[in-house]
């Protein structure tokens, strides 16, 4: 769930992944052919390179996420007559 909040992308594919019935043919590999190992290698390249694409689009939008918080929190605490930002507590 904490997955699916933070990586909805990676958590999407990552899913299809496991529904798919050719990943059991990914881990077999007795007596096989060199074009079915290569056709194999090749797909799991596919697989990393998808995962990978996912990770980056999700990690840019929590980025995203991250600023528009870091900026709107700062504005409210900035605020007025603290042109620094910060907060000055009085005793």
């Amino acid at each position: 769930e904490l997955g699916k909040r933070f990586f909805p992308r990676c958590s999407e594919v990552l899913n299809k992944m496991m529904d798919d019935d050719d990943r059991s043919e990914l881990a077999y590999i007795q007596n096989e052919t060199q074009e079915e190992r290569q056709l194999k290698k090749r797909r799991y390249m596919e697989l990393q390179d998808v995962i990978t694409k996912a990770f980056h689009e999700d990690k840019k939008e929590f980025s995203k996420c991250i600023n528009i918080q870091s900026s709107s929190s700062s504005t409210s605490i900035g605020g007025v007559g603290r042109p620094n930002g910060k907060l000055s507590l009085k005793k």
